[in-house]
């Protein structure tokens, strides 16, 4: 569904008898959404608990969903939906991939520390790829627990982050390059403004 001109009524989709009524789908194996708000801000969540409520019902929808990948693009974004996600989505025993992109929504550290910790709660997880691109920065130190926590989820075999327009001075890419060698078959490498951090699940296998 594209919205291209005018401002989209979503009023539909909070209507009671509509959120209890969506069809379930088990054949559905792969969801790719992408919300984008090219020229000015939006939210996702004007409508409180009830576009909780939706949110819930609708991935509940695909029990037999394997991997799911989401794109924010100038889009702002709360994190009591990602815990919302994480939830729904632990009862998935078939998801192994799970891909998720945010483009210049202004992600900050307490936002970003949610994320990790609710992908930490889906154990069945196998692959894991995850970008922020955008002005403000992540803090290293949150950078660095968010992948020692994905480092020690058990059944997880490979993940890929990256951080764009992410300053790091040289004395910290040392430090971090000698705390990410203390996990299996982590990497990392940086450009002037960037940190790409990643594990594979041998070390000839690299992707991107």
């Amino acid at each position: 569904m594209t919205t291209k001109d005018g401002i989209p009524n979503n009023d539909y989709s909070f209507n009671s008898n509509k959120i209890n009524n969506i069809p379930k789908r088990p054949q559905l194996k792969h969801l790719d959404l992408m919300h984008s708000a090219p020229k000015e801000w939006s939210s996702m969540a004007d409508h409180g608990d009830d576009n909780h409520d939706f949110l819930m019902q609708y991935f509940s929808s695909y029990p037999g969903l394997e991997s799911y990948k989401l794109k924010l693009v100038k889009t702002s974004f709360q994190s009591q939906d990602m815990l919302l996600l994480s939830k729904c989505f632990v009862s998935f025993v078939n998801l192994r991939h799970f891909d998720i992109e945010f483009l210049n929504c202004e992600i900050d550290d307490l936002k970003f520390g949610i994320c990790m910790y609710s992908l930490s709660q889906i154990p069945q997880l196998k692959y894991i790829r995850f970008k922020i691109i955008q002005k403000t920065q992540i803090s290293i130190d949150y950078i660095e627990k968010s992948i020692e926590k994905v480092s020690n989820m058990i059944n997880l075999e490979k993940f890929d982050f990256y951080f764009r327009k992410q300053t790091i001075l040289a004395r910290e890419r040392t430090r971090l390059e000698k705390v990410f060698l203390q996990f299996k078959n982590v990497h990392c490498s940086f450009s002037p403004q960037s940190l790409h951090i990643y594990r594979t699940d041998n070390e000839i296998d690299q992707f991107t």
